[in-house]
């Protein structure tokens, strides 16, 4: 249950932005974000994935990027989660 005083952490990772079908999936995702009524930032972890942080940044403003050295994997969920969670965040409650 989400109060006034609770901001929402979204971590997450995209596909590459290149014009093909995921591009569809992914940008209805950040609609959804930018039409919600939660209070959230975005904690988007880029591994080797291209135009993502250009495209998010037109869709959704409160945004942080992270660029993974893991350049040899795909994804890490405890890369996703780590970043999420060592912003320098100072709110009361954090539900990621």
């Amino acid at each position: 249950n989400m109060n006034e005083n609770n901001k929402l952490i979204v971590a997450t990772t995209f596909r590459d932005f290149k014009d093909g079908p995921n591009d569809s999936i992914q940008l209805k995702f950040l609609e959804s974000l930018k039409n919600s009524k939660v209070d959230f930032d975005l904690v988007v972890t880029i591994f080797s994935e291209k135009n993502v942080e250009e495209v998010v940044k037109k869709c959704v403003e409160n945004v942080h990027f992270y660029y993974s050295d893991l350049k040899e994997y795909r994804y890490c969920l405890n890369e996703v989660i780590l970043n999420a969670c060592s912003g320098s965040w100072s709110y009361q409650s954090i539900n990621i």
